[in-house]
């Protein structure tokens, strides 16, 4: 098998037309849902200020604007608090500190095997001078 010797595979000439054309389309709909918005913006101005309440408009424009915000930062408070309290109460398992041991004498002695200098570098089995400890838990 070649992989990786011929490059990445070809892609289909039909699917960068796929692309753009759900790229156009997203663009299009974007731009025609600001066109509504923008259109009753001009209405509603063009409205008030021939009826000569403007200054209504503008304190309609803020007051929605200024409630927007605050909602806004009312909702991002909650989720950022959200977020700070799941970061805080769930924590992976990983990452949480186990628990304390108290490390015990077995009692066995344990056999490495490993090139040794006077052997010409052929394996043997030696002894390791001392008694394997192996950990258990204390419980509160």
């Amino acid at each position: 098998m070649t992989i990786g010797i011929t490059g990445p595979r070809r892609r289909a000439p039909w699917r960068g037309a796929v692309v753009v054309g759900m790229t156009a389309a997203i663009v299009l709909s974007i731009c025609l849902i600001l066109l509504g918005l923008m259109g009753d913006f001009l209405v509603d101005w063009l409205w008030f200020s021939t009826i000569g309440y403007l200054g209504v408009f503008w304190t309609t424009i803020v007051a929605e604007a200024e409630v927007f915000f605050a909602v806004f930062l009312a909702t991002a408070n909650i989720l950022w608090v959200s977020g700070l309290l799941a970061s805080r109460f769930a924590r992976s398992p990983w990452t949480q500190r186990p628990a304390d041991f108290e490390w015990k004498r077995t009692g066995r002695a344990v056999a490495f095997s490993y090139p040794s200098m006077g052997s010409g570098g052929k394996k043997t089995a030696q002894l390791w001078p001392g008694r394997l400890m192996r950990p258990s838990r204390t419980l509160p």
